[in-house]
């Protein structure tokens, strides 16, 4: 099974997840809540469904400036995005059973998106 999920809205880059952590796990918690909150309501809306066998899973960033690091804007995304989709009970676990693979591009774009494509298999 194929399903994508695309996320039209700005997300934490690692670089931001570390900060709010260092500075108090009050705050990481806080953005990280609200970072999941958006995938879930995407997933939502674009009937995500559950994974029901270990998957490969493919990250598309689109982000409008350049000058952030790639590694630190897929770093943040994929972290944000897999343990959203592990709090609505769509991915059993983000562990190597059931991520069998991952990979990770980007893009300049207009306006940030990450778009999501996983695939059954092993």
């Amino acid at each position: 099974m194929i399903q994508e999920l695309t996320i039209r809205q700005p997300l934490p880059d690692l670089n931001a997840l570390l900060k709010a952590s260092a500075s108090s796990p009050f705050v990481y918690s806080k953005m990280k809540k609200a970072a999941q909150k958006i995938v879930s309501l995407y997933a939502l809306e674009q009937h995500f469904r559950k994974i029901e066998e270990p998957s490969h899973f493919v990250y598309v960033f689109g982000e409008p400036f350049a000058n952030k690091d790639p590694s630190n804007v897929c770093a943040g995304g994929i972290k944000v995005i897999e343990d959203a989709l592990q709090a609505m009970g769509l991915l059993p676990n983000d562990n190597w059973k059931w991520v069998l693979s991952f990979t990770s591009s980007w893009q300049k774009s207009l306006r940030p998106f990450v778009k999501l494509t996983v695939s059954s298999g092993s």
